[in-house]
């Protein structure tokens, strides 16, 4: 009795077995050279690599492309049989409960044939379904894991469990699910797997001893399921579906091999929009992964039509998101782009008049709005940009601080500050005291009479008197001469 015994050949036309991916990868890898290390450059290296893969031909694109769709259904198959892997799956199907989250889930093609809240209805009804059988197959388990059960029994519930998932992918093949959403349970699924073969090595015991396997209930009971798999059906399991992702893995490197010249060919126009051309190659190789997991070669349009769409939309997205200091929102691109091309065409055809009002014309939109546009649109320039041929000062030494005081001034401070002292220091000490109170000379607090009263125990007729005296003496030629200089200063700013 297999746990894989599953018939494939119904989806595989098309399929020739004596075309294999690893002469592909043999051939390509002997064909290669050696870069010496004195012309080392990250982008020079990667375009001399890249000019040594070779271009796919239509209808080696076909195979593989039809090689990866086959990949992927088996690598599902050979997943969503566990039940420990249709309860993590399950869950995924019940968080879809919107069109955006339904584009996420379903296949290209089969998104666009059908009406979309009745696919989210179907995808409901089924994940209902699968939820039912997983109960049942729990049920079935417990009948034999009360008592020790004779080994046919075992060998009879476990081909009912099988049977039943069986049913469940077939369901699930029929919506068309994304491989990709399946990637992450197959990962769980392989670390369960070899984490119960290990188990079931150490513990030896009949499977039915509730001490032996209690452990596992604490992590979900459809793991308690795969206690009653001999250990030789878990190995090969754990070992098909290694090699089912293997080669879907190795199918899927080399479609995006042969067509890397493709993201090349479409960063180079969106150079010098604020990003280096290995980060814009970067981006479009993301999205040409992005269209070989969506590409559906039955549609009957060539991969290159197909891809150059994702490939710039990872890119202008990437722009819009890395290549400015300060980030644009998304809403905002659109309108920034409108009024550049705008402003550009008025630039350009001199009769027109490039004015903002005309720009909000044209462009239909307020004039407010492109006041703002212009606003958001400008590029912030780093102080530290070198400044001339030579580079030697930078754009920071050219900007006025208005929080430091420059030299001039604080020289000119200092020099009326002494002056000042020397002057004062003429007066007799309350005379001096009085007239440093009452304008702050020291602290730039100006006291009122009242208070420098208080401080000398006197009253403020009195301190009057004494600032009018003290003043007489210091607009007297002798004192005054001295301070004429930095009062002509002050005029004169």
């Amino acid at each position: 009795m297999e746990i894989l015994d599953y018939k494939f050949d119904h989806i595989t036309d098309g399929y020739n077995e004596n075309y294999t991916i690893e002469e592909d990868i043999n051939d390509r890898n002997t064909s290669e050279k050696r870069v010496k290390e004195k012309d080392y450059d990250p982008v020079r290296l990667y375009l001399k690599e890249m000019s040594n893969l070779p271009l796919l031909s239509r209808e080696k694109e076909l195979y593989l492309a039809k090689k990866i769709k086959i990949l992927s259904r088996l690598l599902n198959r050979r997943v969503l049989i566990f039940d420990y892997a249709l309860e993590n799956f399950v869950r995924i199907l019940e968080e879809v409960d919107s069109e955006s989250e339904l584009v996420q889930f379903i296949e290209t093609s089969a998104s666009k044939d059908q009406n979309k809240d009745e696919m989210v209805e179907q995808i409901r009804s089924i994940a209902k379904k699968i939820r039912d059988t997983l109960e049942i197959n729990l049920t079935d388990y417990e009948k034999i894991s009360k008592k020790a059960s004779p080994k046919y029994l075992k060998s009879k519930i476990l081909r009912k469990i099988l049977s039943r998932n069986r049913k469940a992918i077939k369901d699930i093949e029929a919506l068309h699910i994304r491989t990709e959403i399946v990637l992450p349970v197959m990962r769980q699924l392989v670390v369960v797997l070899s984490g119960v073969v290990k188990f079931k090595k150490k513990t030896k015991g009949p499977y039915h001893k509730k001490e032996s396997y209690k452990k596992l209930s604490t992590d979900t009971n459809k793991i308690k399921i795969l206690t009653i798999v001999p250990i030789e059906e878990l190995e090969r399991a754990i070992s098909s579906v290694n090699s089912v992702y293997d080669e879907f893995v190795s199918a899927r490197k080399l479609f995006s091999e042969g067509n890397l010249r493709l993201v090349v060919s479409i960063a180079k126009r969106y150079r010098k929009r604020g990003m280096p051309f290995h980060d814009l190659i970067q981006e479009g190789n993301m999205g040409l992964m992005r269209a070989i997991d969506k590409y559906d070669y039955r549609m009957g349009f060539k991969f290159s039509t197909y891809a150059t769409w994702w490939i710039k939309q990872a890119i202008i997205r990437s722009i819009d998101d890395k290549a400015r200091t300060i980030r644009i929102p998304v809403h905002m691109t659109d309108v920034v782009n409108k009024t550049n091309h705008v402003l550009k065409t008025a630039q350009r055809d001199r009769e027109r008049d490039s004015q903002l009002a005309s720009i909000a014309k044209d462009a239909k939109i307020p004039i407010s709005e492109v006041h703002r546009v212009f606003r958001i649109a400008s590029h912030p320039v780093s102080l530290e940009n070198p400044i001339g041929e030579a580079g030697e000062t930078m754009l920071e030494d050219f900007i006025y601080d208005k929080k430091t005081e420059s030299p001039v001034y604080m020289a000119h401070q200092s020099l009326l500050k002494e002056q000042l002292q020397k002057v004062l220091d003429t007066l007799s000490y309350r005379e001096r005291e009085v007239i440093k109170l009452r304008f702050g000379v020291d602290d730039g607090y100006s006291h009122t009479l009242e208070e420098v009263g208080k401080r000398f125990n006197i009253t403020r007729e009195r301190i009057r008197q004494i600032e009018t005296a003290a003043i007489r003496k210091l607009q007297h030629p002798l004192r005054s001469r001295k301070l004429e200089g930095f009062l002509e200063g002050v005029m004169t700013n």
